[in-house]
């Protein structure tokens, strides 16, 4: 039987805190190969932060090539203040 491998980016959204995993599945079994927080200043502008997110971001995909994404929808209820 061939194997079957992929590796995904999971992104948990944030641009004060924004949580990453790397896993890859290969014949049904899950191994995480790498995880990590990308945190911006609060001092920073906003376009700052999300700029600073982004280039991280784009170094992660850089090394690692995952081949499928998945990002946690934001869910905000009545505390918004969770969501930074």
């Amino acid at each position: 039987m061939p194997t079957y491998k992929v590796r995904m980016l999971g992104i948990d959204p944030g641009y004060g805190r924004l949580g990453y995993a790397i896993v890859e599945r290969e014949n049904g079994k899950e191994t995480l190969v790498a995880a990590g927080c990308i945190e911006t200043s609060s001092n920073d502008a906003h376009e700052k932060r999300i700029r600073a997110a982004g280039r991280a971001l784009e170094k992660i995909l850089a090394d690692f090539k995952p081949g499928a994404l998945a990002i946690e929808k934001l869910f905000l209820s009545s505390n918004q203040k969770t969501a930074r």
